[in-house]
């Protein structure tokens, strides 16, 4: 339950509320105390705004999770008509920015502006409402929203700025969307381009692409395929999966067709061969959503543990796999994260995999390593299946009770 300014409720009694000192939260019974959440504490910073802003992002922006970023700033995803965006609230809110600019924007994510020129045809210049920042990203400046801001902060207005920006981006989509179907009635009859989202098909020249996030991470795709004639990556030239590990990812990925899934790889690598012998479940507490999944950390950690001691030698951690919506075999910002963190736990870059429906099951296997300070290279790789395709057997073998033995002293 969220109060006004006073702490009171509108008939004037006191609403109990848990009282917050320092980076910890006394509840007003007495029960004890426990650690503030990354939520808490930007809420913490001016709570009778951000209280309500988070409310509001808890009950009508679930499809994504949140992030509070280190320097304090609040950054939600949201999807509108199948079109990706992200609300930031700078650190500062509800005042305005150190530079005198709104404390809440809607930026682009997909399509971005790459997408609307490659797709649609249009840049930056002939998108309505579209402003470069600081650091070269785009979002929606909505010249409505600062006058709502001010009515908002001023006790006028009981509608939060999540809400308004929401519905500003809302109506910005739905007149974008039908400005596109115009364009497309006015070409019909002409020869028609194959599209694909994210530069995927159609075109090779499309492949490599840098695509940037709002978080500042940027990822670099490129094709490493064999199979197309192209300069595979020595790092990684292919990638084999086992019969049992390809039967793990495939019933997994069947019993959750309506939501995102995933687990993590483990094999052996050898002469730029990655071969996956296992491949995990998201675990007990994992998060199933339509556009997003969050595995169950300690539960793989262990499962993993003990897979991979099951085995003569010993399993190694090669990276994940997960399940996305529709075609889309691109990273999203949040993948780019976590494939950069377990690239640098690997120790050797790590392979990650997409896993999509359209309609049948489909695999897209990454080579996954580090570029720069914040960036991300992806190679894609062919992927063959089968016990056959492992040429050294040895890493198949099942360890034995002197192996296990052996470990031990």
């Amino acid at each position: 339950m969220f109060t006004d300014r006073d702490g009171k409720d509108p008939d004037g009694s006191r609403i109990p509320v848990n009282v917050i000192i320092s980076d910890r939260v006394f509840s007003p019974e007495g029960t004890g105390q426990r650690e503030l959440t990354q939520a808490e504490k930007w809420i913490l910073k001016s709570p009778f705004f951000r209280s309500a802003e988070v409310e509001y992002i808890n009950s009508n922006m679930r499809d994504f999770p949140a992030a509070i970023t280190e320097s304090g700033d609040l950054q939600q995803p949201f999807e509108v008509s199948g079109w990706i965006f992200l609300l930031v609230l700078d650190k500062s809110f509800p005042r305005k920015t150190e530079k005198r600019d709104m404390p809440a924007k809607v930026y682009l994510v997909s399509p971005g502006i790459p997408e609307f020129k490659e797709l649609y045809g249009l840049d930056a210049g002939s998108i309505p409402y579209v402003r470069e920042d600081d650091s070269g990203m785009h979002y929606l400046y909505i010249e409505q929203a600062e006058k709502e801001l001010d009515r908002y902060v001023n006790n006028r207005s009981s509608r939060c700025m999540s809400e308004t920006m929401q519905v500003y981006t809302a109506k910005w989509t739905q007149g974008m969307q039908k400005k596109i179907e115009a364009e497309k009635k006015q070409q019909k009859g002409r020869k028609a381009k194959t599209w694909n989202l994210f530069g995927r098909g159609g075109s090779e020249k499309g492949r490599e692409t840098v695509w940037t996030s709002v978080s500042g991470t940027s990822a670099e795709y490129s094709d490493g395929r064999l199979s197309r004639s192209r300069a595979a990556n020595p790092r990684c030239r292919k990638v084999v999966l086992s019969d049992r590990a390809f039967i793990q990812i495939f019933n997994e990925s069947q019993s959750r067709l309506e939501t995102e899934t995933g687990g993590l790889l483990l094999g052996h690598y050898d002469k730029g061969v990655w071969y996956v012998i296992e491949a995990s479940d998201p675990g007990i507490d994992a998060v199933f959503q339509k556009a997003y999944h969050e595995g169950d950390d300690v539960y793989q950690n262990h499962v993993c543990d003990v897979i991979s001691r099951t085995y003569k030698h010993p399993l190694v951690f090669l990276g994940m796999w997960h399940r996305h919506p529709g075609s889309l075999d691109s990273f999203s910002g949040t993948d780019d994260i976590t494939n950069r963190k377990y690239a640098v736990s690997a120790g050797n870059g790590c392979i990650s995999a997409i896993i999509n429906y359209d309609p049948d099951f489909r695999v897209t296997f990454y080579y996954v390593e580090l570029d720069g300070p914040r960036g991300v290279k992806y190679t894609q790789v062919d992927v063959e299946v089968g016990d056959g395709k492992i040429g050294n057997k040895e890493i198949m073998k099942l360890a034995d009770v002197g192996d296990v033995l052996n470990r031990m002293e």
